[in-house]
C-alpha cells in the first residue's frame, strides 16, 4: 500500500491538535464529546481529501464508522477515567499543629471563643478589622458534611447555606438560590419518609463511589455536567452533633468546628477569604462528634 497517497496538511494542522486536546482534557463529558464528533468529522473531512479517498463517499463512509466506532470507546473511557476514586491527600486534611482531641472533652464557651480568635487572627487583615466589618454570627446545629471527589460540602438548613470547598486548588463558592429543601427523594427517603433506594438507581455511581445526597442531589440533578465537574462522586458524609459557629466579615468567614473529614473524629477551623476566593485549614483541640445522615448507614467514627 502506498501511505504517500494518504498525506494530507490537516494531518497535521487540525487532526493531531484535536486529538491532543482530547487526549489530554478532564473536561466534563459534554465538552468531550463535541471535541470528538469534531475530531470524526476532521478525520473523515481530510481523509475524504486524500489522493487514497479520491472524494468518494463508499470509502471515506468506512473511515467514518471507524472513527465513530473510536471515539464511542474513547469518551466511555474519559467516563470510567473521571468516575475512579482518587485517594485523599492526607497532608491537605491535617490540622495545622499536630494536636490529639480529647476524646469525650466539651469546650466551654470560654475556650470556642479563643480557639475561633485563634483561627481569625493570622488573617484579620483579610477578613476586616475595623468596626462594622463584622457582618453575621450565628449557631448551626446538625450541620451536613460530605466528602465528595473533588470537593468537601458544608450545608446548613438554618439559616439556608451550601457552601462547597474545593480540594485541587483550595478555591471555594457559596452557592445561592436556597429557598426551599428539595424533595424527600433526594434524601433517599419515601413520602412515609421510609427509607428508599432511589439516589443509587437513578444517578448510577461508579463502583466504590456513591451519589450525591439531599440538596446537592438536587443541584445536580438540574445541573449534572456542572456539579460532576466541581465535585465529583460523593465518597462520605455525616451530620454533625457539635455546634458550629458561622462568623461572616466583610473579607470572608470564619466556620467551625467541622470534622476533618465525615471519617474522622479530630476537629478543624476553616477560614474562607473573598480575596482569591481560597479556604484555609486551622486547628480545633477536640473532637467532633456526628451522627449517620440515614438510619442504614454505618455509625460515625
Amino acid at each position: 500500500m502506498d501511505f504517500g497517497r494518504l498525506s494530507h496538511p490537516w494531518w497535521l494542522g487540525v487532526v493531531l491538535p484535536l486529538a491532543l486536546a482530547i487526549g489530554s482534557t478532564f473536561t466534563p463529558g459534554t465538552i468531550r464529546g463535541w471535541l470528538l464528533i469534531a475530531a470524526v468529522a476532521a478525520v473523515a473531512w481530510t481523509f475524504h481529501h486524500t489522493e487514497f479517498g479520491g472524494k468518494r463517499w463508499r470509502v471515506t463512509g468506512i473511515v467514518i464508522l471507524a472513527s465513530i466506532a473510536l471515539a464511542i470507546g474513547v469518551f466511555y473511557i474519559g467516563q470510567v477515567v473521571d468516575g475512579r476514586s482518587k485517594p485523599l491527600p492526607k497532608k491537605k486534611y491535617a490540622t495545622t499543629k499536630d494536636v490529639e482531641p480529647v476524646p469525650g472533652s466539651i469546650p466551654t464557651p470560654s475556650e470556642i471563643e479563643a480557639a475561633l480568635n485563634s483561627a481569625y487572627r493570622p488573617y484579620e487583615e483579610q477578613l476586616g478589622t475595623k468596626e462594622g466589618d463584622r457582618k453575621l454570627g450565628f449557631f448551626a446545629e446538625g450541620v451536613y458534611q460530605a466528602q465528595h471527589q473533588k470537593a468537601r460540602i458544608l450545608r446548613s438548613s438554618k439559616p439556608a447555606l451550601l457552601l462547597v470547598l474545593k480540594d485541587a486548588d483550595s478555591q471555594w463558592k457559596k452557592e445561592e438560590s436556597l429557598d426551599h429543601w428539595p424533595p424527600l427523594k433526594y434524601q433517599d427517603l419515601g413520602e412515609d419518609r421510609k427509607p428508599i433506594d432511589f439516589l443509587e438507581r437513578h444517578f448510577r455511581p461508579p463502583k466504590g463511589l456513591l451519589p450525591p445526597y439531599g440538596l446537592v442531589a438536587y443541584r445536580w440533578d438540574h445541573a449534572w455536567d456542572y456539579w460532576k465537574r466541581m465535585v465529583g462522586w460523593r465518597e462520605r458524609h455525616c451530620n454533625l452533633c457539635t455546634s458550629t459557629t458561622f462568623l461572616e466579615f466583610s473579607g470572608g468567614m470564619v466556620i467551625g468546628p467541622i470534622r476533618v473529614d465525615p471519617q474522622y473524629g479530630n476537629g478543624i477551623v476553616v477560614v474562607l477569604l473573598n480575596d482569591g476566593n481560597v479556604w484555609k485549614v486551622r486547628e480545633w483541640p477536640w473532637s467532633v462528634k456526628c451522627v449517620p445522615v440515614n438510619p442504614n448507614e454505618q455509625p460515625c467514627n
